[in-house]
């Protein structure tokens, strides 16, 4: 009987959980740059930022659960950086950024595209130590 009400509490006052700030943040960046708050040089490097440091971020908070789980990397610590590289040659070919721009933002995204790579390498080699193939 307990455990019915409580079940029905859960039910009634409905799945309180969490809302993940990574969005939010990317939510509001996006409406600051189409109300014209920001430019899109500024809006392109606090959305790559923003990016790597969510991956850093949850990658170390889920690492033992993507060495067991591989499948997880994609929820945890996605690829983003096809999307920032879109993102950058989109507004290449609209003529919103420079060509100096162009380049710094290339690089940022590149290296936050190696960061990745490297926290991906190093899961794969403590895979490998613990026996998960």
């Amino acid at each position: 009987m307990k455990k019915l009400v409580i079940l029905l509490t859960f039910c009634i006052s409905g799945c309180n959980h969490l809302a993940d700030t990574h969005l939010k943040q990317v939510r509001q960046l996006e409406k600051a740059h189409s109300f014209g708050e920001i430019n899109t040089f500024q809006y392109l490097i606090e959305r790559i930022k923003l990016d790597a440091q969510n991956g850093i971020t949850k990658s170390i908070k889920w690492h033992d659960a993507m060495l067991r789980y591989t499948y997880l990397e994609n929820t945890y610590d996605p690829m983003r950086h096809g999307n920032h590289f879109k993102l950058i040659e989109d507004a290449k070919v609209a003529g919103e950024i420079t060509e100096i721009q162009y380049t710094e933002l290339r690089q940022l995204a590149d290296k936050t595209r190696q960061a990745r790579s490297t926290r991906q390498k190093k899961r794969r080699m403590d895979r490998f130590k613990l026996g998960y193939r």
